[in-house]
């Protein structure tokens, strides 16, 4: 076998490698973990091969099958966060929420935690508590130019916002105790687990000045932000900063 056959072989086998993992089911268990390592084997032996020095120059069809392998290693590697969050009634999920009283009891609480803003709330919900008569979450507001609300999610406290993709908002927070994973929520509640670890889109917010929106009626911690969303858009949130 010559050496560029041997190239064009190995390329053949990364574009597969590539494309097996983008058909893996990301909902799966063990879909995280087996695409990750499926991608870093094809990143690799795309990489080694196209930058086989000892091999003659790479020809326009390898060329192609280079950019073609690499984008379906990336397109793999992006989080499927279209479309609306599944919530069947059979997952749960456990967050920290802001209480709207100390006072009663609800069986979601399974522990209190101490915080600097005051007692939190671990619950176990279903759906994000979004009108919901004891537990509070943090609330994101996108809004227009006008100062409009347009729409509004719900959080985990003191979760972690990492983009917008679509109507879905995709946070990061810490879930049952088992360290930090990416979730995703609509403004109807729904909440699922983000395939895969999201990219924050938020590096270069722009901090804006705050319309009058109801969601933070005489909240001194609200704070306003031009971002970019999961499509490279521009987005208007606003959302409560820490307590002091």
């Amino acid at each position: 076998m010559s050496r560029t056959t041997y190239r064009s072989a190995r390329l053949a086998a990364a574009f597969a490698t590539a494309l097996a993992v983008a058909a893996c089911a990301p909902e799966s268990p063990q879909a995280p973990a087996a695409g990750a390592d499926a991608q870093d084997t094809a990143r690799e032996a795309i990489a080694a091969t196209a930058a086989d020095d000892a091999a003659p120059p790479v020809s326009d069809a390898e060329a192609a099958l280079v950019a073609e392998a690499q984008a379906a290693v990336l397109a793999a590697a992006t989080p499927r966060i279209d479309g609306a969050p599944v919530a069947d009634g059979r997952n749960s999920f456990q967050f920290w929420f802001s209480a709207r009283s100390d006072e009663g009891e609800d069986a979601r609480v399974v522990q209190w935690a101490e915080d600097p803003c005051g007692m939190t709330p671990i619950a176990v919900v279903e759906r994000m508590p979004l009108d919901d008569p004891f537990l509070l979450p943090d609330f994101v507001v996108e809004f227009d130019a006008e100062g409009r609300e347009l729409r509004r999610w719900g959080k985990p406290y003191s979760a972690e916002i990492r983009t917008i993709a679509g109507d879905a908002l995709v946070f990061r927070a810490n879930h049952d105790g088992a360290g930090l994973r990416d979730f995703r929520t609509d403004p109807a509640g729904n909440i699922a687990v983000a395939p895969s670890e999201v990219p924050s889109t938020f590096g270069d917010a722009t901090a804006r000045d705050c319309p009058a929106l109801p969601a933070f009626e005489g909240s001194d911690y609200v704070q306003c932000y031009e971002v970019r969303d999961a499509d490279g858009g521009t987005r208007l949130l606003a959302w409560e900063g820490a307590c002091s």
